[in-house]
């Protein structure tokens, strides 16, 4: 039966803050010239613990005590990327690979295959959930569970500013369905929704069948993790969907 899951951490102060430095450290590094727009964009993000650069600024890079998580991203120098994966998995750091290239090997937890334009979404949709607060939040543990030696994963995001049946529309742009085949190779499943704290007009009713009977589609062996964050950056009548599924079965070049 499909298993579907919410982290403990349940924020209940309405004052909380929607930043802080938690006591870690994330890698997000580049290979090929042209993967640089999307670096420079993950460290626009603004996240103190996430340090973002191209490999050829950064010679030697050996994974610290503090490191949890590496996101790596490769357009070009393949080889060097799947030696450095390594050398952060072998470390028993989450480590991540976001390739527009075809690549094989087991120097790594999850890969994902996609365009380039698309690289800065998918790291944003990695970084975001670690850092934002919410009611019902996903934080490093639920990522570990559902990425941690998963093969491959991959990422969609949609956002939404329709009047009314935001959430049905955010979801209708995803660009696989959640009743396409590929879902039953997935093993997790996680949807993040994200939201201005002052959201006009709030979420009706009648808007939140739509998200159940997406939930209640996914296939049963799936386990799914959900979450709701606040984000101060979103204009007011904007909803964003986040969705990952992660599997060893997948195929990487799912999104593509």
């Amino acid at each position: 039966m499909l298993t579907v899951i919410t982290t403990h951490h349940i924020m209940t102060d309405p004052e909380f803050s929607t930043s802080y430095t938690p006591p870690f450290r994330i890698h997000v590094i580049g290979f090929g010239k042209r993967i640089e727009p999307a670096i420079a964009k993950a460290s626009d993000l603004g996240y103190d613990e996430v340090a973002s650069y191209m490999s050829d600024k950064r010679p030697n890079i050996i994974p610290g005590e503090k490191d949890i998580m590496a996101i790596i991203c490769v357009d070009d120098n393949e080889s060097e990327a799947l030696q450095l994966s390594k050398t952060f998995y072998d470390a028993n750091v989450l480590t991540l690979v976001v390739t527009t290239k075809h690549l094989q090997g087991d120097s790594f937890d999850s890969m994902t295959e996609v365009r380039l334009e698309d690289v800065p979404v998918v790291v944003k949709s990695l970084l975001d959930p670690l850092f934002m607060q919410g009611k019902i939040c996903f934080d490093f543990n639920d990522m570990s569970t559902c990425l941690r030696n998963s093969g491959c994963f991959f990422i969609e995001e949609a956002i939404s500013t329709k009047k009314d049946g935001r959430l049905e529309d955010a979801i209708n742009q995803f660009k696989v369905p959640v009743l396409d085949k590929r879902f039953d190779a997935a093993e997790f499943a996680v949807l993040i929704i994200y939201h201005n704290p002052d959201m006009e007009p709030p979420l009706a009713m009648r808007e939140i069948v739509s998200l159940n009977e997406y939930l209640s589609s996914m296939p049963e062996n799936i386990d799914l993790f959900w979450a709701i964050f606040r984000d101060d950056k979103m204009s007011a009548n904007e909803i964003r969907i986040s969705t990952m599924i992660s599997g060893k079965k997948l195929d990487p070049s799912i999104k593509k």
